[in-house]
């Protein structure tokens, strides 16, 4: 109860500081945020759920409510939610940046308002950042492990490619406290601790960022300003390390290429969903393209070639196009003739020693003693593969349906050389599935998909089970390519299941996301970046699949 009467005071404390009505506070979240809902953009404050018998309850209560009611006062809300889509191949990462320069602005300005909220405002900031000795209360941010990542990729434990992702939170760190320190002198004392990690994973990089930190105390007095102060953060940070791989030093392409994804999404899939809530793709497709009743719908609905739904979701590519994703299959086609080939035992043909072919032993009369079968290794092509890609509506964010239908015109080209290959490909959004190109037709440069609808990848991979032929003998191959997470995570996952059982292989392409690792093991996926990258990328995993090397 007592708990209960402390939350009425806090929205009323709310109500009177942020200068609105119908301020609601929730004291049982677990994080701290602010959300505008209903028509007049009401305004509720979550705040972690904090054990009455804590000794900082009230301290913690005090400085979460102040917060949070500052971004209440202070904060742009249309900015807040829509300013960082404004640039969207570094939408994740803006988000973060752009919240830790916000939270300082806005601290500072109730701090200007009510002299008392700077006590509350600072002790909160010690709780989290500093020390305390509280069990309930997560232990205060440490900085990234520099020397045990580093021990760990030259010891091959972990990847190269993961390199980047300690990289990038040990700059985060880094900005979080730098920005932070100016008006708190127990966090400037663990700043060198920061500023020695960022240092031994991107040496450099901390004084390439301090000319654009030393501003954002003087300028990042609005949310508009520190939007674009932290856009340059992140583009001072990619300049650092794009002219490292022009100079060959440390950095490599790979390396450049999950920088890249990283500053698109703001981390790995399953934490960039928190982390960059309101990231363009998730909300576009949540939001605006989802219809929940075709999510539980256990129906498929298939539109072959020549329907309606065909010919407005499948368009001609252009000639300028087809020229371009050509060029780049030229060189595949050999490779693949190789790749998809596979052995046949064929016992034709004579010879002198083996199984005894009873047809041929009039030849004795003759004084030839070729009588026996021939065991011969015959190369022959026994794969079907099915390509499934991804038309949902964020495919059409920096032109990825563009770019991925290039890339799949490209691929077709060099699988329809490859005499007796049975493969075909589809398209899916929600619960339907378009024939792009079915089994043994001529590849034609309709193959422009036109995005929009969810990402029902289980109801697309059913289908997909269903176009593969009866025979024993061949090898059946699934190639998932998508931009984002399945929205019917749970079919999928069952789906998988149960085509394993049938033998049934996969390979998994993210497309600027990583959202399939969650499905598929990491040596049969790859992240694409770049999509020039996709047709090689699918042959390299095909090769290691079979274990057929170059």
């Amino acid at each position: 109860m007592m708990q209960d009467m402390e939350t009425r005071t806090l929205e009323m404390l709310a109500v009177a500081m942020s200068e609105e009505y119908s301020v609601t506070v929730v004291c049982n979240g677990q994080s701290a945020e602010t959300t505008f809902s209903g028509r007049n953009g009401r305004a509720v404050i979550t705040i972690p759920s904090v054990p009455i018998c804590d000794k900082y309850y009230r301290a913690l209560l005090r400085g979460y409510v102040d917060h949070e009611v500052g971004h209440v006062r202070f904060t742009n809300r249309a900015l807040s939610t829509d300013g960082p889509l404004r640039w969207p191949h570094m939408a994740g990462s803006l988000q973060n940046i752009w919240q830790i320069l916000e939270d300082v602005y806005i601290e500072r300005s109730m701090g200007e308002c009510f002299p008392g909220c700077r006590r509350n405002l600072r002790t909160l900031s010690t709780l989290l950042y500093v020390e305390h000795d509280s069990a309930a209360l997560p232990p205060p941010l440490e900085p990234v492990d520099a020397d045990d990542i580093l021990a760990r990729v030259q010891n091959r434990i972990i990847p190269l490619r993961d390199l980047p992702y300690s990289i990038w939170a040990a700059m985060t760190q880094y900005v979080l406290f730098r920005v932070r320190s100016e008006a708190m002198p127990k966090l400037k004392a663990r700043l060198p601790l920061f500023r020695e990690a960022l240092d031994k994973l991107a040496s450099g990089l901390a004084d390439e960022l301090e000319p654009v930190l030393a501003r954002v105390p003087a300028e990042g007095v609005s949310t508009e300003a520190n939007l674009l102060l932290a856009k340059e953060i992140i583009e001072t940070a990619y300049a650092f390390f794009e002219q490292k791989a022009k100079e060959g030093r440390d950095v490599n392409n790979e390396i450049l290429s999950t920088l890249k994804w990283i500053i698109r999404n703001g981390g790995r899939a399953k934490e960039s969903v928190d982390l960059a809530r309101a990231a363009e793709l998730m909300v576009f497709e949540a939001v605006n393209n989802v219809d929940q009743s075709v999510v539980i719908s256990s129906v498929t609905i298939r539109n072959p070639v020549g329907s309606d739904v065909w010919k407005t979701r499948i368009e001609m590519l252009s000639d300028e196009e087809q020229k371009e994703a050509l060029q780049s299959s030229a060189k595949m086609e050999a490779q693949m003739q190789a790749l998809l080939q596979s052995f046949e035992l064929n016992r034709s043909g004579p010879t002198r020693s083996g199984r005894l072919n009873t047809n041929a032993l009039h030849k004795l009369y003759t004084c030839r003693n070729d009588i026996f079968f021939r065991h011969v290794d015959k190369r022959g092509v026994n794969t079907e593969v099915v390509l499934c890609i991804d038309m949902s509506g964020s495919m059409h964010f920096d032109d990825k349906a563009l770019l991925a239908s290039k890339a799949l015109y490209s691929l077709a080209h060099s699988l329809y050389k490859i005499r007796g290959l049975a493969f075909s490909i589809v398209g899916f959004f929600d619960n339907q599935v378009v024939d792009i190109l079915r089994s043994g037709s001529r590849v034609t440069p309709r193959m422009r998909i036109v995005p929009s609808g969810g990402t029902l990848c289980g109801s697309a991979l059913k289908f997909a089970m269903q176009t593969f032929s009866a025979k024993d003998d061949t090898r059946k191959i699934v190639i998932m390519l998508t931009d984002g997470d399945a929205n019917d995570s749970e079919q999928f996952e069952k789906a998988i299941e149960r085509a394993r059982k049938g033998g049934v292989e996969f390979l998994g392409v993210g497309i600027q996301d990583e959202h399939i690792l969650g499905y598929l093991p990491h040596d049969e996926c790859c992240i694409i970046v770049e999509l020039k990258e996709l047709a090689a990328e699918i042959l390299r995993m095909l090769r290691k699949k079979l274990g057929i090397e170059e």
